[in-house]
């Protein structure tokens, strides 16, 4: 993952013990990523190519659709909602930048969908989404953790 967000623009400094990556203002887009040995982290990708500067086009994650929900039909339609253009394939999604519109998102009962979406949140005001104790499968004190990090967060 870290390479992506790498290609992405971000400035990724590995230590003894630490990983430290430093954001850009700008994100870069404009390339396609297997997603095959992550295929966890597309939601996550797909969140962030949302604020790229040209399209992202992640592939190699069929089989994401055969999880708690079809993750990759679920992300695209809530991208959709957010006003964002996405294409899906069969094995994976182009998420084309846009400014997205603050709307109620769907978790579809899944801690990842749940996860990525928040990120939207962290730059978008007005994201509201559904179900959001669905981490706790993974994660349980996801959104206090998110909080502790000075994310807004409210129920």
């Amino acid at each position: 993952m870290l390479f992506v967000l790498e290609r992405m623009g971000c400035k990724v400094i590995r230590g003894e013990g630490f990983i430290e990556v430093h954001g850009v203002n700008q994100l870069k887009g404009g390339f396609t990523i297997s997603m095959g040995k992550w295929s966890d982290q597309t939601l996550t990708v797909a969140a962030l190519a949302v604020f790229s500067d040209g399209p992202i086009t992640l592939t190699d994650a069929a089989h994401i659709r055969h999880h708690e929900c079809d993750r990759i039909s679920a992300i695209c339609a809530e991208l959709g909602k957010l006003g964002i253009r996405v294409v899906e394939h069969q094995d994976g999604l182009t998420v084309y930048p846009g400014q997205p519109a603050g709307a109620l998102l769907d978790s579809h009962d899944d801690h990842r969908m749940a996860m990525a979406l928040s990120l939207i949140g962290l730059k978008v005001p007005d994201i509201r989404i559904t179900d959001p104790g669905c981490v706790s499968k993974t994660c349980p004190h996801y959104f206090e953790q998110l909080s502790a990090l000075g994310a807004e967060i409210s129920y």
